[in-house]
Order: structure tokens, then sequence, then C-alpha cells
């Protein structure tokens, strides 16, 4: 089994489908945030009922590339609101 402190995508998935896709450094770490409310999309995430996770570990100039790909793929509920350089000067 792969050391899951490793940089990769990961998919989260609940009864209905995928819930979440993310990328991280550490797939672990990431995990964990998520499921204990630690993380920015904790509320959307566990108001699906996660049931469980899939994990690829990727080298880290690959996390952007396939994140987009599975998010286009699995089309998860819960996707990451995008901010803009501009709009996070204002703030």
């Amino acid at each position: 089994m792969a050391d899951p402190n490793q940089p990769g995508v990961y998919g989260i998935f609940g009864r209905s489908g995928c819930i979440y896709i993310g990328k991280s450094e550490d797939i672990q770490m990431s995990l964990l945030e998520h499921i204990c409310g630690e993380s920015e999309q904790s509320p959307c995430i566990l108001k699906y009922d996660p049931l469980y996770w899939l994990a690829a570990i990727l080298d880290k100039r690959q996390l952007l590339t396939w994140e987009r790909i599975l998010r286009s793929e699995f089309d998860p509920v819960c996707v990451p609101q995008m901010v803009s350089v501009a709009n996070r000067k204002l703030r």
C-alpha cells in the first residue's frame, strides 16, 4: 500500500456519487482536515455524508492537471470558489 503522506489527487465519495475532488502535497493531512471539519470545504463535504475516498500518488507538477481532469470527469457537488488575484487584494 502506498504511503498517503505523499502528493497526489483524491476524490471523496458518498452514496450519490462524487462529493469532492482535490489535490494536495500531503493527501492524508488534507483528507483528515476535510473529515474533521477543519477545511473550508468541510461543511459542504460533510453535508453529503462521505463514505470513502480514492487517491492517486503523483508528481507535484501533475497535480493541477489531474485535478482538472478528474473534476471534469466526476463533476463533484462541492467545488471550491475560485478567488481572483484582484479580489484577494480588496480584502
